[in-house]
């Protein structure tokens, strides 16, 4: 029990780094993020970049993966297809909408 209490006083004396509602305080290295320059350059980045050089480069990955390319054809099927956990959340409210279907008389079997 009192290695309960050691890591209890351990954990209160590593909690002075965060606000009463757990958010980092000002001085804590980790509450520094990526500032402003990050954000610029993403911008200046996404300015350089058309809609037809973003359609390009798909086409390109496209014929990279129809040609065997394994990596070209694993990045087009991550951002192409939903993640399965999407795939969950989508039959999860079908389901849910066919229970209250049911519920209500609206399926007449």
């Amino acid at each position: 029990m009192s290695e309960h209490l050691e890591y209890h006083d351990e954990q209160s004396a590593n909690a002075t780094d965060r606000d009463s509602r757990g958010r980092f305080t000002a001085g804590n290295r980790a509450a520094i993020g990526h500032g402003t320059r990050s954000r610029d350059n993403l911008f200046t980045f996404r300015d350089c970049i058309t809609d037809d050089d973003i359609r390009e480069l798909a086409s390109m990955l496209l014929e990279k993966a129809k040609s065997g390319d394994m990596t070209a054809l694993k990045m087009l099927l991550t951002y192409c297809l939903p993640q399965p956990a999407v795939l969950l959340a989508v039959e999860e409210r079908r389901r849910h909408q066919e229970e209250q279907y049911l519920r209500c008389g609206y399926y007449n079997y």
